[in-house]
């Protein structure tokens, strides 16, 4: 796991574990801005330069694809700060999962949940909590072998709450 897309919290808060997982995002909103203005301008300019030249019908083409590279720009920056809070916490495991702007919050009895590695065949491993008809996938936002360190770390504290 490395420190980007990961980071564990020393438990604070009187929480047994916590670990919070986010999505490993290598721009800056400021530096998103300002690559699509810098690339939004050098198409405008390519394209300025054609139409003085009587190729005009490019600019149109010009516009469609700034908006295209808006529109992928914008999705990529909505989920920018996604995030998982997965932490046990006085006899309750609770899980925080931040998606595209929608926060939402399970909350499973440590002694029942169960975790569970599902084989996606050529893809990674998927890592989910199943307790009483329910089940959420965790650790989307970890790579293969990270996935697979937190469910070992995860199940450590889950033996240890149905022992106790």
């Amino acid at each position: 796991m490395t420190d980007e897309s990961r980071r564990d919290a020393i438990p604070s808060g009187g929480a047994e574990f916590r670990v919070e997982i986010k999505r490993n995002c290598s721009i800056s909103p400021r530096q998103l801005a300002l690559l699509l203005g810098a690339t939004a301008g050098t198409s405008f300019g390519i394209g300025v330069g054609f139409a003085a030249f009587g190729a005009w019908p490019i600019l149109p083409f010009v516009g469609l694809e700034t908006a295209a590279l808006v529109a992928a720009f914008c999705c990529v920056a909505r989920h920018a700060g996604d995030y998982e809070t997965i932490e046990i916490l006085q006899g309750t495991l609770k899980v925080e999962i931040r998606d595209a702007g929608t926060v939402r919050g399970y909350e499973f009895n440590p002694q029942w949940a169960r975790l569970i590695v599902l084989d996606a065949g050529r893809g990674a491993p998927r890592v989910a909590l199943r307790s009483h008809g329910r089940m959420l996938e965790i650790g989307r936002h970890l790579a293969g072998q990270a996935r697979l360190a937190l469910a070992e770390r995860l199940q450590v504290q889950l033996s240890s709450h149905r022992k106790g």
